[in-house]
């Protein structure tokens, strides 16, 4: 079963004023495995980086003139898995539109991703994220 993965409390918030949150759902491996393929990353680093995929949880974010942001934090089964899959999504945000964020604490089997329509925005998005 995966691990329950919770989103902090306040992303839209974060954000400022007219940002509301959209919807929340859970990607999974296969999605997250076909996000990346989708997004540069070679299939097999794809399939390797989805594999030790523990729990995951994302927002979407609706704010002002049709804005959007992303939040999506990820939990892995090992730091060798949660360092595998935080190379693959830095490949894969270069195609985000927008700002991205790709973080992780040492140590820490979690991967925190935020895209925002703006360095600002993701930087804000990041620090409600806890990076």
């Amino acid at each position: 079963a995966p691990d329950p993965v919770t989103l902090p409390k306040g992303l839209a918030a974060a954000l400022g004023t007219g940002w509301t949150p959209a919807a929340q759902d859970t990607l999974g491996e296969l999605l997250l495995r076909t996000w990346l393929a989708a997004s540069g990353v070679t299939e097999t680093a794809s399939a390797t980086a989805a594999s030790g995929w523990g729990g995951d949880r994302l927002a979407l974010l609706t704010g002002p003139h049709g804005a959007a942001a992303l939040a999506i934090v990820t939990r892995w089964d090992t730091q060798a898995d949660a360092d595998e899959f935080l190379h693959a999504a830095a490949t894969a945000v270069t195609h985000a539109r927008g700002e991205a964020l790709v973080v992780a604490n040492p140590g820490s089997p979690q991967v925190v991703i935020a895209i925002a329509p703006t360095e600002s925005g993701v930087g804000k998005l990041g620090v409600a994220l806890g990076k």
